[in-house]
């Protein structure tokens, strides 16, 4: 994993980083998900630890999640 993934998947993990600079990374990856997709298996935990945390930046299921959940799922695909 390049330096810079590594760093921002440590600054995303971590407890205590606020909701805007957990927000402003994930708007990173949700930007360049072919390049983070390399990597998917060590961001989709604290990814979907974010999804389920009461404040995801909105009320309810917004299009951000949306964008997040379909960056996930376009993750998983693998054509023949």
């Amino acid at each position: 994993m390049p330096e810079f993934v590594h760093y921002l998947l440590k600054e995303f993990s971590q407890k205590g980083v606020s909701l805007n600079i957990r927000i402003f990374i994930l708007k990173i990856v949700t930007n360049n998900p072919r390049l983070f997709k390399h990597y998917a298996a060590q961001w989709f935990k604290p990814i979907c630890e974010y999804i389920v945390q009461p404040d995801t930046g909105g009320d309810g299921f917004h299009y951000f999640l949306r964008d997040v959940c379909t960056m996930l799922i376009s993750w998983s695909y693998q054509p023949d």
